[in-house]
């Protein structure tokens, strides 16, 4: 396999014990980033201190009742969803379509329309939040990509909305989209 040679272990020894309940309260006093403490169970970061996540004051009372609480994960698996809100700097449009797949906790998608002539989106869901990463095409041929970090909830008609906090990393700009499933 490796030629016969034998692997050899340098340093002291060390001994490993079982995982106790506290290992998971050491770890989060850690000082961790806020992704870690949010996948550990720790408690939610403060929207108002994540730099490129910028609320209003209603949007963030709203979140944090309606969302970040959940704890089942959401499947998105099969979804195609429509935009109903989007950002001044946002791109996507009324016209836009996301036909999302799912397979465990990662997530993609692929969505055109409007001034998006392809896009692609990866990424991870865990609970009632999404992230992901997104590279799209232009109609006027410019390619352009960003990250996102999303909330997801069910509305009372019991579709899916996704709200869609993004970042452009190959330009300036920042926004908030809103995107709603389409039900036959």
């Amino acid at each position: 396999m490796n030629g016969g040679v034998r692997p050899e272990l340098r340093g002291p020894r060390v001994l490993l014990r079982a995982p106790r309940a506290s290992d998971r309260d050491d770890r989060l006093a850690a000082g961790r980033d806020p992704e870690f403490r949010r996948m550990v169970g720790g408690t939610r970061p403060d929207p108002a201190r994540l730099p490129w996540r910028k609320l209003t004051a209603g949007m963030r009372e709203w979140s944090c009742s309606r969302l970040w609480w959940e704890t089942r994960v959401m499947n998105l698996d099969g979804v195609c969803m429509f935009v109903t809100a989007t950002a001044d700097r946002g791109v996507v449009g009324l016209n836009t379509r996301l036909h999302f797949r799912q397979k465990g906790s990662r997530v993609v998608a692929h969505y055109s329309g409007g001034a998006v002539a392809r896009g692609c989106l990866a990424g991870n869901v865990a609970g009632a939040t999404l992230v992901f990463r997104y590279v799209q095409r232009e109609t006027s041929g410019d390619l352009h990509a960003g990250r996102s970090f999303c909330d997801i909830l069910r509305t009372d008609d019991g579709r899916l909305r996704v709200i869609e906090h993004f970042r452009w990393t190959t330009r300036e700009g920042e926004g908030t989209n809103v995107f709603d499933e389409v039900i036959d």
